[in-house]
Parts: C-alpha cells; sequence; structure tokens
C-alpha cells in the first residue's frame, strides 16, 4: 500500500489592472505541468497502476508480495516463491522443494530433492545422495552405494564388510622398494626403466638404490611344455638410479637402470613396460640384503627347493640365489628356525632340556638325538629325545641316512662312488619306513663334471645302493663331493653333501717312472647335525722320470655349510731337471691363486715374494732385498744384531745411520673435480692447489712405521698434521691438455683417425686417505678437438649418471 498526500498553493495576482477584496484570479492561459510517481504520469484524478520503473531502492519494513521479481541485486530477509531463477543467490537459508542453479554458494543447504551437477563442500549431510561422480573431503550418510571408491588419503572404517574375496596368485615379497615399470628405454645397452613419481594426489619417492638386486616374476601359466614359455623372469642388478624425477608428457616420473648383463643366469625376459618389480638383495649394503617371501604358489625360479604354502625370511641375499641365505621358514615340505623360538603357553625346547641337564649344554648327535650331561658319570649320554618337531618330541620327517660312503678317485682319474643307505620316516620319537617309499628317489650329482646325474629307486624296505665307475677326463678339475638328494613329485625332501677322497693307500707305481704317494683322509662331522662338515685330503708324492724329479705334497681343504661348498687348495711344489729346479708354495681358493717361490734356470734365478732373507747358518739374517711403496728396489746389509747398517738402492751404497729410513712429504698439484662433467677437465683443468702426502719413516729390514705412522699415506694442505684434503674426487693438473692417448689397435673399426681416446686418472679422498676402491681412470673420446662423451677402451659409449665424472665406472 502506498501512500500519496496532495498540496495546492495559491497563485500569484497576474491582472496588472486592481482587484476586488480577497478574489482569487486565475489566469486563463496557465495550465499544470505533468508529473510521475515511479515512471507512472500521475495528474490528482486517476489511479496508479501497472510496472514500477525509475527506483534505486525500495525499503519495506514489513513485507512485499508479488508473482515476479526481477533484480540484479536483492538484500531480502525472507524469500518464498514457486520458482526462483537467479544467478547468484546469496543466503543464510534457503528452503524450497526444487532449486536449479549453475552456481550456488551457501553454508547450509535443506532440500527434500536437489539435482546439482556439482557439489563442493567441506560437510555434506543426506539421506539420499545419488550421483556418477562423488568427491568429499568428509561425507556423513546412513547408506552409501558406490559402484567404485578410490581413496587417495586415509580411509578409517569402524567396520568394513566385504561381499568378494580376492587371491594373490604366485608370491609376495617385502622387501625396500618396489615399482610398476612405465616406460622401458635402451640407453647405453642397459635397460632404464621409468615409473610414476606421483599418483595424483601423493608424491612418490625413489627407494630403489645402486648395487640392489631387482626381480620380476609372473606365475600367469601352467607348469606345461607349451604353456610355460608365457612365465617371464629376470633378476638383475641396479647400476644406477635417479635423484630426481623428470618430466615426461606433463607427468614426473623416477627411473632405475638394470643392467643387461649383469643378472641371474636363469633369466628369461627383458624388462618392459607393465613389469612390477621388487628389490630383492644388495651386493654391498647389508641393510638392503633382507627380504620376507610369502608364496601361494611354487616357483619355478627363485628358492624352489621350498613347496608352498610358505613363509620365509632371508638374510644377507648378495647374489642371485635365495637357498644360501634362509633364516626362518614355514613351509609345506621345510620347518626351519634360527634364533630363540618359544610356544607360547608352552616350554621352550631349551627350557624341556634344562631339566635334564645339570652343568653342561646339551647338542645333538649323529642320531638325531640330543645329548645331554651325565653328572654322576661325568659324560654325555643319549636323551632319548629327538632333535626335531616341537619340544624336539613330536613331528614328522622323511630323512636320507648313510649307511656305507666310499667315494674314491684312483691314480687313473676313476672316480668309483659306492654309497649306500635308508629313506627313513621319523615320527614321534619312532623311526619307520615310509608307506610311500617307492615314490622316492635318491638322486647323485657331481659338480664340476659332465656325466649324467645318477637316479635310483628304494626298494619296499627303503634301502638304496649306488655304484658306479666314471673316468674323470679333465686332470684338472678333480671333484671333491658328491651330493644326494632325496626327490618326490620334483620337490627334494632332504639333501647330503658327501666327500669324494683320493686313493687312500701309500702307492708304488715303476712304469717308465717311479711314482710313490702318501694319502690320507679326515672328515669332521657336525654333532648338531649329524652330517659332514669339512673334508681333508693330504697327498705327498714322488714322481721320478728320466729327466725330471717332482715333489709335491697337496692339502685340499673342502668346507661345507648349508650344503654350499668352498674348497681351498695348499699346494708346495719341488721340480727339478737338468737345467732348472723350481721351489713353489700356491694357494687356490675357489680359483683363485696366490704364488711365492723359486725359479732356477740356466740363464737366471727368480725369487718370487715380496721380500727376500738371507740366513746364516745359525738362522740370523744378514741380508734382506725389498722394494719400497714407490717401486724402488733396496738391498740392505745387517749387522750382528740383525740391524740395517748398509743399503745398495739405486743411489749406490750408503751407510745408514737409522734404522729408520727417513719421513718425507711428496708435494701435489690437484684439481678438485667433485661433482664436475668432462667440461672441468678437457680442453685443459682448472689450476690446481698445492697439497702435501705425508710418508712415515720406515724399518729398513721389518718395514715397520715410525712415528705419526697414523698419518702415513695422508695428505693434508700443508707439511704439518692440521688439515687433511678435503673429501671429494681429485685429479693432476693439466694445463697444457697433454692427455694420456689410449687409441690404437682395440678401437672399433668405426672411429675414424680424427676421434681420439683419452685416459684421466682420478683419485678418491676420504679422511685425507685415497679410497682405492672408488679411484681409477676415466676414458672419454675426442672427435675434431671436441669432447664426445664417456667411452671404454674401445671407443664404446658409456652411461654415466649426471654426466659427473666420479660416476665412471673406474677402469682399474
Amino acid at each position: 500500500m502506498i501512500k500519496i498526500e496532495s498540496y495546492s498553493k495559491k497563485k500569484k495576482n497576474n491582472n496588472q489592472g486592481g482587484g476586488v477584496g480577497n478574489s482569487t484570479v486565475v489566469n486563463s492561459s496557465s495550465t499544470l505541468a505533468p508529473h510521475s510517481i515511479f515512471g507512472n504520469i500521475y495528474d490528482g484524478t486517476q489511479n496508479i497502476n501497472g510496472d514500477i520503473k525509475d527506483v534505486k531502492n525500495i525499503t519495506a519494513s514489513e513485507s512485499v508480495s508479488c508473482n515476479n521479481i526481477t533484480a540484479n541485486t536483492g538484500n531480502i530477509g525472507n524469500l518464498t516463491g514457486n520458482t526462483i531463477s537467479s544467478q547468484s543467490v546469496s543466503s543464510q537459508t534457503v528452503t524450497s522443494d526444487s532449486v536449479n542453479a549453475k552456481n550456488t554458494t551457501t553454508d547450509v543447504i535443506t532440500s527434500k530433492k536437489g539435482n546439482i551437477d556439482n557439489i563442493v563442500s567441506n560437510t555434506v549431510n543426506a539421506t539420499d545422495i545419488t550421483s556418477y561422480s562423488l568427491s568429499a573431503t568428509t561425507l556423513q550418510a546412513g547408506d552409501t552405494t558406490i559402484s567404485n571408491l578410490n581413496v587417495t588419503g586415509a580411509a578409517h572404517f569402524y567396520q568394513l564388510m566385504l561381499d568378494n574375496i580376492k587371491s594373490n596368485r604366485g608370491q609376495t615379497i617385502v622387501t625396500a622398494a618396489n615399482a610398476k615399470i612405465y616406460d622401458v628405454r635402451n640407453i647405453f645397452g642397459h635397460y632404464v626403466c621409468f615409473f610414476p613419481a606421483e599418483d595424483g594426489v601423493d608424491k612418490i619417492g625413489n627407494m630403489f638404490a645402486i648395487n640392489d638386486l631387482c626381480v620380476m616374476q609372473t606365475f600367469n601359466a601352467v607348469y606345461d611344455t607349451n604353456y610355460n614359455v608365457t612365465n617371464r623372469y629376470y633378476w638383475r642388478k641396479v647400476i644406477d638410479v635417479s635423484k630426481t624425477p623428470t618430466l615426461q608428457d606433463g607427468k614426473y616420473y623416477h627411473w632405475v637402470a638394470l643392467s643387461a648383463t649383469d643378472c641371474d643366469t636363469k633369466s628369461n625376459a627383458i624388462p618392459m613396460g607393465g613389469d612390477e618389480i621388487v628389490q630383492l638383495g644388495n651386493t654391498t649394503d647389508v641393510n638392503r640384503q633382507s627380504a620376507i617371501i610369502i608364496s601361494a604358489y611354487n616357483s619355478q625360479f627363485l628358492d624352489n627347493e621350498l613347496v608352498a604354502p610358505s613363509i620365509s625370511q632371508y638374510n644377507g641375499i648378495n647374489r642371485y640365489e635365495l637357498k644360501p641365505f634362509r633364516v626362518n621358514v614355514l613351509s609345506k615340505n621345510l620347518n626351519e628356525f634360527v634364533g630363540n623360538f618359544k610356544v607360547q603357553g608352552g616350554k621352550t625346547l631349551e627350557e624341556s632340556l634344562k631339566e635334564k641337564n645339570e652343568n653342561e649344554p646339551p647338542y645333538i648327535g649323529g642320531n638325531g638325538h640330543w645329548y645331554i650331561w651325565d653328572n654322576v658319570n661325568k659324560k654325555y649320554v643319549d636323551s632319548g629325545v629327538s632333535a626335531i618337531g616341537q619340544k624336539g618330541e613330536n613331528g614328522e620327517n622323511i630323512k636320507l641316512t648313510i649307511e656305507n660312503s666310499k667315494n674314491i678317485i684312483d691314480t687313473n682319474n676313476t672316480l668309483s662312488i659306492n654309497a649306500n643307505g635308508y629313506i627313513k620316516k621319523i615320527a614321534n620319537n619312532q623311526v619307520t619306513t615310509p608307506t610311500d617309499v617307492t615314490a622316492y628317489k635318491v638322486e647323485a650329482t657331481i659338480s664340476g663334471t659332465n656325466f649324467d646325474k645318477i637316479t635310483v629307486t628304494p626298494n619296499s624296505s627303503g634301502n638304496w645302493n649306488i655304484q658306479k665307475n666314471i673316468q674323470i677326463i679333465d686332470k684338472t678339475n678333480i671333484p671333491s663331493v658328491l651330493t644326494l638328494k632325496i626327490i618326490k613329485n620334483n620337490n627334494v625332501v632332504d639333501t647330503l653333501v658327501l666327500p669324494i677322497s683320493l686313493n687312500s693307500n701309500a702307492l708304488l707305481e715303476i712304469t717308465d717312472s717311479v711314482k710313490i704317494m702318501a694319502q690320507n683322509n679326515q672328515q669332521k662331522i657336525n654333532e648338531l647335525t649329524g652330517k659332514v662338515e669339512s673334508n681333508t685330503n693330504s697327498i705327498a708324492s714322488i714322481n721320478v722320470k728320466n729327466n725330471q724329479i717332482e715333489s709335491k705334497v697337496n692339502e685340499t681343504i673342502t668346507n661345507i655349510t648349508d650344503n654350499y661348498v668352498t674348497n681351498t687348495n695348499l699346494q708346495s711344489v719341488i721340480t727339478q731337471r737338468a737345467n732348472e729346479i723350481t721351489l713353489s708354495i700356491i694357494k687356490q681358493v675357489n680359483g683363485n691363486l696366490k704364488k711365492v717361490g723359486i725359479d732356477i734356470d740356466l740363464n737366471e734365478i727368480n725369487l718370487i715374494a715380496n721380500k727376500t732373507n738371507f740366513v746364516d747358518e745359525n738362522g740370523k739374517k744378514f741380508i734382506t732385498v725389498s722394494k719400497d711403496e714407490n717401486g724402488i728396489p733396496h738391498f740392505i746389509f745387517l749387522d750382528n744384531n740383525e740391524k740395517a747398517k748398509y743399503d745398495l738402492g739405486y743411489t749406490g751404497l750408503k751407510e745408514i745411520l737409522n734404522e729408520y729410513k727417513p719421513a718425507y712429504w711428496n708435494k701435489l698439484k690437484l684439481v678438485n673435480i667433485t661433482d664436475k662433467t668432462l667440461f672441468a677437465i678437457y680442453p685443459k683443468t682448472l689450476t690446481g692447489t698445492d697439497y702435501f702426502r705425508y710418508i712415515a719413516a720406515r724399518h729398513h729390514v721389518t718395514g715397520a712405521l715410525g712415528s705419526h705412522a697414523e698419518e702415513d699415506g695422508k695428505v693434508f694442505d700443508a707439511e704439518e698434521f692440521r688439515k687433511t684434503i678435503p673429501d671429494g674426487y681429485y685429479t693432476d693438473e693439466n694445463l697444457n691438455g697433454n692427455y694420456l692417448d689410449m687409441s690404437g689397435s682395440n678401437m672399433d673399426n668405426d672411429l675414424d683417425r680424427d676421434t681420439r681416446i683419452y685416459s684421466v686418472a682420478v683419485t678418491h679422498f676420504v679422511n685425507g686417505r685415497i679410497d682405492s676402491e672408488n679411484s681409477g681412470n676415466v676414458l672419454f673420446k675426442v672427435k675434431n678437438n671436441k669432447v664426445v662423451g664417456y667411452c671404454d677402451a674401445k671407443g664404446k659409449a658409456v652411461f654415466v649418471r649426471n654426466g659427473q665424472i666420479q660416476n665412471y665406472p673406474f677402469v682399474k
């Protein structure tokens, strides 16, 4: 309701001729000027209706009722309408049967039904939400039905009900790193594998490390000739990893470089996109050599002697095998525990035996029983308690027992195998023959030979017997052990390693030569396992021919730990001919040789040793010959008290006034190239810094160090023990660009004569000392006086991480 009040005003008298009394005279020519109210013409004689126009603000103290409101901006305390169409509504409370809006920003929405394309809210409280895609920080609902749920943060369930069960076919390996490969590139002959550095919400770190061993295996095929080829497997060494992610196609990726050559020999595949790789061991870092493997399916590659299901722990994995590194195993065919083992609610094995023990610790005898100390008779006696199963009292095992073993190689290199025994079942403290004993096979193999393995089937009593003669063709590779295995259904049940001995009898043979040989064999039995732990063959022989006498003493020591064999050969030889005498001592450990001795022929005498002493008839040294740390020879004469007196060195004879050669300093001109690329050394190095290496005093005879021995070989910034050279990588100053030219016949044929290969020596210093392990020569290629890149001795490109000199695989 609009209230309108009207007022009138007296007009001035326009009649100049005067008037009579108070009469009002109106000029007949005057008219009222038109006026409007809210855009409507009003002359005081008509009603006002229609549109309200030309209004800046409308302020109503009570209410406004209308069919339609159209406004750019409206501040309304309460708005009620069947339909409200607005580009933007800002309100404390909106109550409506239906709200259709492109964009609505409000603290609270209360609606019986809302059709909304997108809801962005901190909290959504709803009785029913139906949506193709729902993104929410917090969602509270009585019942929620969702086809797919992707949670990128944390999910907290007070109660979780699953109507679907899924299994993992294969193995789960718990180690320090894993990744799913996105892409693989062949760079410098190696496989550089890229994997995502983010998952859309969180960043993902690169948990791999250099020298890791990475494994990939599929389990999608059965053990059948036609299908088994689809099972892919590789176990490769990590030679490099990314420090920071790289950007590709708008996304960030880490990478890990897998070696193309350093891998398990059983590997049958190369890396490809989609592979899931897992870190399994490390060649150098003991903290990355542990693993837990949960297997629901038998693996044909990794520790395939274990029968699934199995849970196994490994420690010390530093090469491509798992069996030697087993710690604790739970499996269908083997249960082993190392360390303190306790069954909750019962007694431990140690507690049970302690009750029967007085003073001495028990041990396991060769018959598999615990032997305990008899305090009365002061000796160990058989407790009758089997050392297998729970508390040593129960359990069931199939064991390979040896009744007789005599495996001998004679002088004609004929190996005679003669071994027999039984297959026994041990259960509940009873030893019996398995009812299915004929389903087992006994298999014999000899490493280092090419003969076929021997397989025999035991009889109904479990007895087996192997007798066979084998001619050893390779006389330089005499086998030392025979391996026996029990096999059932292609699974290994038990294993024994037996030694092979040389003929144990003294032999005198006369043909065109005279041969005398005496041999002895000793075995050490492990009292805890009853198995052979070591075997020592000792042989002394003299072989006399018409032009030569050879005297030889040989000792071969075979150590067997967890069926892992280590051979050590010690040998002393004297060979005499008409024009030559040779004396030598040789030590060989798994193929690595070390020799010292004397070789005498008509032209020269060779003394093979770091130091040679001349000793008189009383055993006193009077001359010693050696080289110093710089390779300079010294011929030192000693007095009656074996003290150095004179030194006949490269400078001539001089009297030694002190027992020790004096200490001195070496001046070095070095350039720090830590974190630098090839451009720091070619075409010339930066200016070097003066450093000084201390060489301590040395005893002329013993080589013992004198004063400041702990500083010997250290490099300092001055000729004093103050500050050592900063840790890092260094090379000699070379401002003239004179490099060692390695170009030659070893180069690939496609390298033209304008291409050169140069070598630069790089030294790594740690705490002032040379780190020889991480020092060596760096080779790089130059064409037309421009650097091409790192290479090997043949000019083949070498991949170097970040292009830094220190990451080159140094040539020793």
